[in-house]
């Protein structure tokens, strides 16, 4: 797989954050998709079922069919926010839309410290860019996220993904 180019990282670089779980009636599984420009405004929400746990076919047809997939410069995936078994192979995710992914890994908080449950702070060096160097994914998170938290894209991703009940 090549590298992605992408020369400027702009405060506004649109986003997809993916998230999925199994479906409430426990017959597949849903996956939510968000796009937003930067972490300042959503531009669209995505959603699509599978019936296998892992649902990288899937979401790739979803995003490549979608009309905002000309827009979007690169996909964010928190492994933490696939739910109940699901899987998305980040790697096979890159060559199946043409886009770059950045699979993100968060720190662990203290478990004793009931404050640091909103804002967990991304670990980079466990984070890996398929399809990107890693100081351009660096600037890409750092443009997406607030104060080292979860992207929006994940943020809204899991909220919206949390209330299809």
């Amino acid at each position: 797989m090549g590298t992605y180019r992408i020369r400027q990282v702009k405060k506004e670089i649109r986003v997809l954050g993916l998230a999925a779980r199994q479906a409430p009636d426990g017959h597949g599984f849903d996956v939510v998709g968000v796009i937003y420009r930067g972490r300042h405004w959503l531009d669209g929400v995505l959603r699509t079922t599978s019936i296998d746990s892992d649902v990288t076919s899937e979401a790739v047809e979803m995003i490549v069919g979608s009309d905002h997939n000309p827009q979007i410069r690169v996909i964010l995936l928190h492994t933490d926010l696939l739910k109940d078994g699901t899987t998305i192979d980040p790697s096979e995710l890159s060559k199946g839309t043409l886009k770059p992914v950045i699979a993100m890994r968060f720190k662990e908080t203290p478990k004793d410290d009931p404050s640091q449950t909103e804002r967990v702070p991304l670990d980079l060096e466990s984070s890996i860019a398929f399809g990107l160097e890693k100081r351009v994914a660096e600037r890409i998170l750092e443009s997406t996220s607030r104060e080292s938290s979860p992207p929006e894209a994940l943020r809204v991703a899991e909220l919206i993904l949390s209330y299809l009940l």
